[in-house]
């Protein structure tokens, strides 16, 4: 039996049921009736309270016959088309067809019928509004979690700004050790040797001993002189942090600068040395480890203003000596205190400086702790948000609530594919005289009638807006069937034929539903792919395929930028890099969709010449409308090399017939070519390695990079700082230079500034 009849019947039945119902309910209320006699001779209370029970079951029963019914019509109402028996599968439309059910079912519906027939398919409209404002609100809670996602990918970067921070913090320590362990502090010191053997003199023995005897006492002296100077000095929170790292570093390594009185007593039996000398605080130790008898038969005193009355000794041992001492002491004790003013200041301006640099940073580093451990906590609560276990690394749990989001952006369209594939389309504005109502030109003009409903389809703003769901650079994040974005293919899955009397003959309408499917895309030869996305230019792409590459150039590389290095290894996951620069002719198309302004183009001519006078922002958004995004930089200088690791792709030259640049300025010692003084056509030279081409010279191509200092680190899949002043462009062009246009020179502009050397090209993930 058709659905259709079922459905007749069922809604026949019910209606039976619910004026049985009603019947049963007047039963009822006779039966109340006659107990309300019986009761006559009962209490009142006891009479009332069984009349109210038996009210109340009349009344339930009579809303439940009502609800029978009011379902029962909602039911036929919404399955209206499906009593129709004029309906064709999508497999069977053709004019033949068309033209048979017309000749089969000619007049049949009055134009009440076609009136009650439109009301059907507006409330099922209608209902498909219903559930797509339901979609919305669920996407729109996927989005605020997607967002929330994305606030947290930035641990990563605030875990290693932490580092840099730890680093910056550690490096400027190091420095300021550095440059304070080539500072010495001075001293005068006098060391006499007593009890010596008179017939064993020997002067230079007698001086080495006398100065491996006074070195630890000038040592710990002059360091606790150095350490209490720096402690006195420096009493603010930024330079406390230094006297402790300097303290725990203080070592002591002395030299003589300067031996000024050396000889023995008259008897020999002593020997006095007298010398000035530099203490380096933070560098070796040199303290003498010689026996201790010897150091206790000497005296050492300290002549810096500080124990020069010990001098009144020697008198005991050669009274000769204290005379010219003094004289000595006298003419160099001043320029000892003054050289020593010189170094106490030389290190209170490198802590100053030093010092204030570190707690600027290690204030940066408090506020990054702080941000970075509310993120973790974040972490874990959005992991338990979405019952997830951690993996033990941050990168990890993100990754898996990125996989999760993305299986459920993955549902979330297909529902919504599933709802707009419900919704039903109508046209009746075709009219067929009897005298023109042959079967070829019924079944033509009913496939017109579809043919124009499809057309209406295709452009429903539902479905353009679909491309907006994924764009930019999260398009990598997600499954293959999102990552096709709006390329849908419409169907038509069900068409019904309406035929209604008319004054000069009958009048044709169709009513469609469509079949909405994401749609795919197709491999051509070389590596290369076609671009899908309906109502965009072609482009032809390059896989390149997955590896690790060395960035930057090496110091030895002549012309070499001091932002080439450091040297650093560079690990990338495989893309698609569009084969040629982007052209007027791609670009023009998006300027005619979107209702920009065209870029001019300098006289030299459009179509497949390079687009030019872009910014970055220009550029990015064109990739973005192709469903695409820009290379960060690093994809883009490892395609270029193409394995290669010379300063060109092409080796260590570059001559004019392999890239358009200035030929006047070749690089190096390579020979000089042509200048050309514009763009040329894309693809006009050879290609790199890989099957690129114009990578060097032609238009500088933009990269989505901020500009910023190269890392040392090893690095996989790198994006560039989180944030800058101007963005990076790579490649040289028509009018620079040969060292210009070598694989690692980079350049960079503000993302708004346009020139007739500037272009891009595309990038999708593999």
């Amino acid at each position: 039996m058709p659905r259709g009849t079922r459905r007749e019947g069922r809604r026949k039945g019910l209606n039976g049921q619910a004026q049985g119902l009603n019947g049963q309910a007047q039963g009822l209320n006779g039966q109340a009736q006659g107990l309300k006699g019986q009761a006559q001779g009962l209490p009142q209370r006891f009479f009332y309270l069984w009349f109210l029970i038996y009210q109340r079951m009349i009344r339930f029963a009579f809303v439940i016959s009502i609800l029978l019914i009011f379902s029962s019509a909602l039911f036929s109402q919404s399955s209206c088309l499906e009593t129709n028996p004029q309906m064709l599968e999508a497999g069977q439309i053709s004019e033949a067809k068309l033209a048979e059910l017309v000749f089969a079912h000619k007049k049949t519906f009055s134009s009440a019928e076609l009136d009650q027939l439109k009301r059907c398919i507006q409330g099922h409209n209608n209902s498909i509004d219903t559930e797509f404002l339901k979609w919305k609100n669920k996407y729109g809670a996927w989005s605020l979690a997607w967002n929330e996602l994305i606030d947290l990918t930035d641990i990563e970067a605030l875990e290693k700004q932490v580092e840099a921070h730890k680093y910056k913090i550690k490096e400027k320590k190091e420095k300021l050790a550095d440059d304070l362990r080539n500072i010495p502090t001075q001293g005068m010191y006098l060391c006499v040797l007593k009890d010596l053997d008179p017939f064993a003199y020997d002067n230079a023995s007698l001086q080495e001993k006398a100065k491996s005897t006074l070195t630890p006492v000038a040592v710990e002296n002059i360091n606790g002189h150095f350490i209490q100077s720096l402690t006195e000095t420096f009493r603010t929170e930024q330079t406390q942090t230094f006297v402790k790292y300097i303290q725990d570093r203080v070592a002591g390594e002395l030299r003589v600068s300067k031996m000024l009185f050396s000889k023995p007593s008259v008897k020999r039996t002593h020997f006095v040395y007298f010398a000035l000398v530099d203490v380096y605080p933070l560098q070796k130790s040199t303290l003498y480890k010689g026996d201790n008898k010897s150091q206790s038969s000497a005296i050492v005193l300290d002549l810096l203003g500080r124990n020069t009355a010990g001098l009144q000794d020697l008198n005991t041992y050669d009274p000769s000596w204290i005379q010219e001492l003094e004289q000595l002491i006298q003419s160099n004790g001043d320029l000892v205190k003054m050289a020593n003013q010189n170094a106490d200041k030389q290190r209170q301006q490198l802590l100053e400086k030093t010092g204030a640099d570190v707690f600027t940073i290690e204030q940066e580093l408090g506020d990054l702790k702080i941000k970075l451990s509310k993120k973790r906590n974040e972490l874990v609560q959005r992991m338990q948000a979405f019952g997830l276990s951690t993996t033990g690394s941050i990168s990890g749990d993100i990754k898996k609530i990125r996989v999760k989001l993305s299986q459920q952006l993955d549902a979330l369209y297909g529902e919504l594919l599933e709802i707009r594939s419900g919704e039903l389309l109508s046209r009746y504005d075709i009219v067929l005289p009897n005298e023109r109502s042959l079967p070829q030109e019924i079944g033509a003009q009913g496939l017109q009638l579809v043919q124009q409903l499809k057309k209406t389809y295709e452009e429903a703003e539902g479905f353009d807006k679909l491309n907006e769901i994924v764009q930019g650079e999260n398009l990598d994040l997600f499954s293959q069937r999102i990552k096709q974005g709006g390329r849908l293919i419409r169907e038509i899955s069900k068409i019904w034929v309406f035929t209604e009397e008319h004054s000069s003959g009958w009048r044709l309408s169709i009513i469609a539903q469509f079949k909405v499917l994401p749609g795919g895309s197709s491999a051509t030869p070389g590596g290369t792919q076609a671009s899908q996305l309906p109502g965009r230019p072609a482009v032809e792409w390059v896989s390149i395929p997955a590896g690790t590459f060395t960035m930057g150039s090496p110091s030895y590389e002549t012309d070499r930028g001091s932002d080439e290095g450091p040297q650093h290894s560079v690990s990338l996951s495989g893309f698609k890099m569009s084969k040629y620069e982007v052209t007027f002719a791609q670009y023009d198309a998006f300027c005619a969709a979107t209702g920009r302004q065209k870029p001019d183009d300098n006289g030299w001519g459009r179509g497949n010449r390079p687009v030019i006078n872009i910014d970055w922002s220009d550029a990015t958004a064109f990739a973005q409308w192709m469903g695409c995004r820009l290379p960060t930089e690093a994809e883009w200088e490892y395609a270029c090399r193409a394995g290669t690791t010379s300063p060109f792709n092409t080796g260590s030259c570059l001559g004019s017939s392999q890239a358009n640049y200035d030929g006047n300025y070749p690089y190096s010692t390579c020979g000089k070519g042509t200048y050309l003084q514009k763009t040329m056509p894309v693809g006009s030279y050879a290609p790199n390695a890989w099957g690129l081409y114009d990578m060097h010279g032609n238009v500088w191509e933009w990269c989505s990079d901020w500009f910023g200092d190269y890392s040392s680190g090893a690095q996989t899949n790198p994006k560039g700082p989180s944030s800058g002043s101007s963005r990076v462009l790579r490649g040289g062009s028509w009018d620079r230079l040969g060292r210009n246009c070598r694989s690692a020179y980079r350049n960079d502009y503000g993302p708004s500034y346009r020139g007739n050397g500037i272009g891009f090209r595309l990038v999708v993930p593999s």
